[in-house]
């Protein structure tokens, strides 16, 4: 079983490093047998210089390949080109600013390799502590989504593109429409289309940092939002378990209650409410594949 790891990559030199030395640490820890690491970066700030000049004084003991396009051309572009370099027998998916949890890349493999059927997996995304309102209000947001993956496993909100794993030989028969917002939905609807199984990996944890003003609430909600309306119908016709918005909204009034926190309660509140007012003001930013970046998501994880 060989591993390509793919990560695309827009202005975040800082995270790539890091998430470079915990891809080896795992490496060394798991001997996870890795085939290449592919990364495809569009940023236009100093992250080209410093991951070149990081390549050059590191040793790692697998393959990196670094690939800088001069423009940015989003994150289905990236994947398209990871699927076209790929060696790997299995190719991962990882976001730049992300914290693995335990395991992540050998467990994901071995689902992947174990099962015949089995073409595409999703992980459990967990954002780190914050006390601000939109922070509080992304837990309650990624617990939501735990509760629609247990109690709905083969549903719209399955597979998310902070991590997700694909078999090779299934992504290089996949070409992703470069515009889409939402590329991880439409490969799962591909993938379900060919007659694979989708798997939601509950005992492998993503750790992310939460947004931490409104602003960056509202834009990851409506980028959401409009990348399942963009491809509204693939899902219609290929997501056989497909939840509709009655059955969203009472899911999530479940979890919310649930949570029996009036902080949660009350955060969660407020930052909806307040993203019908940022609508107007975020909507060009949301609504493309060059999405206006969440800056306060950015910021390099260490520690969980």
């Amino acid at each position: 079983m060989s591993i390509t790891i793919g990560i695309p990559s827009y202005n975040e030199g800082k995270n790539l490093i890091n998430l470079l030395n915990q891809i080896k640490d795992e490496y060394r820890k798991y001997k996870t047998t890795i085939k290449e690491i592919i990364i495809v970066d569009d940023s236009d700030n100093y992250t080209k210089t410093l991951i070149e000049k990081h390549l050059k004084t590191t040793v790692y003991p697998y393959p990196i390949i670094y690939i800088h396009n001069k423009e940015r051309k989003g994150v289905a572009n990236a994947w398209n080109k990871i699927f076209r370099e790929a060696r790997g027998e299995i190719i991962i998916l990882l976001d730049a600013d992300i914290k693995l949890g335990e395991k992540t890349i050998k467990t994901i493999a071995q689902e992947l390799y174990q099962n015949n059927r089995l073409g595409i997996i999703g992980c459990r995304t967990e954002p780190l502590i914050d006390k601000s309102i939109a922070a509080k209000a992304t837990y309650v947001v990624a617990q939501w989504l735990h509760l629609v993956r247990k109690k709905h496993p083969r549903s719209q909100f399955t597979i998310m593109g902070r991590t997700l794993g694909i078999k090779t030989k299934i992504a290089k028969k996949i070409m992703i429409p470069t515009n889409l917002i939402s590329p991880d939905l439409y490969l799962q609807c591909i993938v379900s289309k060919q007659g694979y199984q989708i798997e939601y990996l509950d005992k492998v944890k993503i750790y992310f940092t939460p947004p931490t003003t409104i602003r960056d609430f509202a834009s990851q909600i409506l980028r959401g939002y409009l990348g399942h309306k963009q491809l509204d119908i693939l899902i219609k016709k290929s997501i056989h378990d497909r939840l509709e918005l009655i059955q969203q909204t009472r899911l999530f009034i479940e979890q919310l209650l649930n949570s029996r926190n009036l902080n949660l309660i009350i955060s969660t509140i407020t930052s909806y409410l307040a993203t019908l007012i940022y609508i107007p003001i975020i909507w060009r930013g949301a609504a493309t594949h060059l999405w206006e970046t969440a800056k306060t998501t950015k910021n390099i994880i260490i520690n969980k």
